[in-house]
Protein backbone atom coordinates (compact mmCIF):
# COMPACT_ATOMS: atom_id res chain seq x y z
CA UNK A 1 0.00 0.00 0.00
CA UNK A 2 1.09 3.55 -0.58
CA UNK A 3 2.32 5.27 2.58
CA UNK A 4 -0.62 7.70 2.69
CA UNK A 5 -3.14 4.84 2.49
CA UNK A 6 -1.51 2.64 5.14
CA UNK A 7 -1.03 5.71 7.35
CA UNK A 8 -4.79 6.39 7.29
CA UNK A 9 -5.46 2.71 8.08
CA UNK A 10 -3.07 2.89 11.04
CA UNK A 11 -4.80 6.05 12.29
CA UNK A 12 -8.16 4.27 12.08
CA UNK A 13 -6.66 1.28 13.90
CA UNK A 14 -5.65 3.63 16.73
CA UNK A 15 -9.10 5.23 16.81
CA UNK A 16 -10.83 1.82 16.85
CA UNK A 17 -8.76 0.75 19.86
CA UNK A 18 -9.17 4.05 21.74
CA UNK A 19 -5.48 4.88 21.44
CA UNK A 20 -6.06 8.48 20.40
CA UNK A 21 -8.35 9.60 23.23
CA UNK A 22 -7.62 6.78 25.69
CA UNK A 23 -3.82 6.93 25.66
CA UNK A 24 -1.44 9.76 26.51
CA UNK A 25 1.73 11.07 24.94
CA UNK A 26 3.53 9.49 27.91
CA UNK A 27 2.08 5.99 27.38
CA UNK A 28 2.74 6.21 23.65
CA UNK A 29 6.30 7.46 24.28
CA UNK A 30 6.81 4.40 26.46
CA UNK A 31 5.56 2.23 23.58
CA UNK A 32 7.93 4.06 21.23
CA UNK A 33 10.80 3.30 23.62
CA UNK A 34 9.79 -0.37 23.60
CA UNK A 35 9.94 -0.39 19.78
CA UNK A 36 13.32 1.39 19.87
CA UNK A 37 14.60 -1.32 22.21
CA UNK A 38 13.49 -3.91 19.63
CA UNK A 39 15.57 -2.04 17.02
CA UNK A 40 18.61 -2.13 19.30
CA UNK A 41 18.04 -5.82 20.11
CA UNK A 42 17.95 -6.59 16.36
CA UNK A 43 21.38 -4.96 16.01
CA UNK A 44 22.80 -6.67 19.10
CA UNK A 45 21.22 -10.02 18.30
CA UNK A 46 21.68 -12.92 20.69
CA UNK A 47 22.34 -10.54 23.59
CA UNK A 48 20.46 -11.21 26.81
CA UNK A 49 17.91 -8.65 28.10
CA UNK A 50 20.32 -7.43 30.81
CA UNK A 51 23.04 -6.85 28.20
CA UNK A 52 20.62 -4.89 26.01
CA UNK A 53 19.55 -2.81 29.02
CA UNK A 54 23.22 -2.05 29.74
CA UNK A 55 23.77 -0.99 26.12
CA UNK A 56 20.76 1.35 26.33
CA UNK A 57 21.99 2.77 29.62
CA UNK A 58 25.40 3.45 28.06
CA UNK A 59 23.72 5.16 25.08
CA UNK A 60 21.71 7.48 27.35
CA UNK A 61 24.70 8.14 29.59
CA UNK A 62 26.82 9.05 26.56
CA UNK A 63 24.16 11.47 25.28
CA UNK A 64 23.89 13.03 28.74
CA UNK A 65 27.67 13.49 29.01
CA UNK A 66 27.72 15.11 25.55
CA UNK A 67 25.01 17.59 26.63
CA UNK A 68 22.46 16.17 24.15
CA UNK A 69 19.70 15.86 26.79
CA UNK A 70 18.24 19.32 27.24
CA UNK A 71 15.22 20.77 29.00
CA UNK A 72 12.40 22.23 26.90
CA UNK A 73 10.83 25.53 28.01
CA UNK A 74 7.10 25.26 28.78
CA UNK A 75 6.15 27.65 25.97
CA UNK A 76 8.03 25.54 23.40
CA UNK A 77 6.75 22.12 24.48
CA UNK A 78 4.20 21.58 21.67
CA UNK A 79 6.57 22.71 18.92
CA UNK A 80 9.35 20.60 20.46
CA UNK A 81 7.12 17.49 20.42
CA UNK A 82 6.24 17.94 16.76
CA UNK A 83 9.86 18.63 15.83
CA UNK A 84 11.00 15.49 17.69
CA UNK A 85 8.37 13.38 15.89
CA UNK A 86 9.61 14.71 12.55
CA UNK A 87 13.24 14.14 13.52
CA UNK A 88 12.48 10.53 14.48
CA UNK A 89 10.80 9.98 11.11
CA UNK A 90 13.86 11.39 9.30
CA UNK A 91 16.20 9.06 11.20
CA UNK A 92 13.90 6.05 10.67
CA UNK A 93 13.92 6.84 6.95
CA UNK A 94 17.73 6.79 7.07
CA UNK A 95 17.86 3.46 8.87
CA UNK A 96 15.35 1.90 6.46
CA UNK A 97 17.30 3.18 3.45
CA UNK A 98 20.63 2.01 4.91
CA UNK A 99 19.05 -1.44 5.25
CA UNK A 100 18.01 -1.41 1.59
CA UNK A 101 14.35 -0.86 2.41
CA UNK A 102 11.97 2.09 2.72
CA UNK A 103 9.71 3.62 5.34
CA UNK A 104 6.76 2.54 3.18
CA UNK A 105 7.88 -1.11 3.30
CA UNK A 106 8.53 -0.98 7.05
CA UNK A 107 5.18 0.65 7.80
CA UNK A 108 3.36 -1.88 5.64
CA UNK A 109 5.10 -4.73 7.49
CA UNK A 110 4.08 -3.26 10.83
CA UNK A 111 0.49 -2.71 9.72
CA UNK A 112 0.17 -6.29 8.48
CA UNK A 113 1.39 -7.43 11.89
CA UNK A 114 -1.10 -5.32 13.91
CA UNK A 115 -4.15 -4.95 11.65
CA UNK A 116 -6.14 -7.81 13.19
CA UNK A 117 -4.69 -7.48 16.68
CA UNK A 118 -7.17 -7.49 19.52
CA UNK A 119 -6.62 -6.44 23.10
CA UNK A 120 -7.71 -3.89 25.65
CA UNK A 121 -6.63 -0.66 27.26
CA UNK A 122 -4.98 -0.98 30.65
CA UNK A 123 -3.81 2.18 32.42
CA UNK A 124 -3.73 4.11 29.13
CA UNK A 125 -1.78 1.46 27.21
CA UNK A 126 -3.12 -1.01 24.65
CA UNK A 127 -2.25 -4.56 25.72
CA UNK A 128 -2.52 -7.15 22.98
CA UNK A 129 -4.69 -10.16 23.66
CA UNK A 130 -1.75 -12.58 23.72
CA UNK A 131 -0.18 -10.59 26.59
CA UNK A 132 -3.31 -10.47 28.76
Amino acid sequence: MKLEHVDSKITQWHIDRNLIDGATDWTQSNKLLEEFIELIAAQYYEKQPEQIANILHEMVDDLYKKGRIKPVPFKQREEAKLDAIGDMYVVMNNIATRNKSSIETCVNMAYLEIKDRKGKMINGSFVKESDL
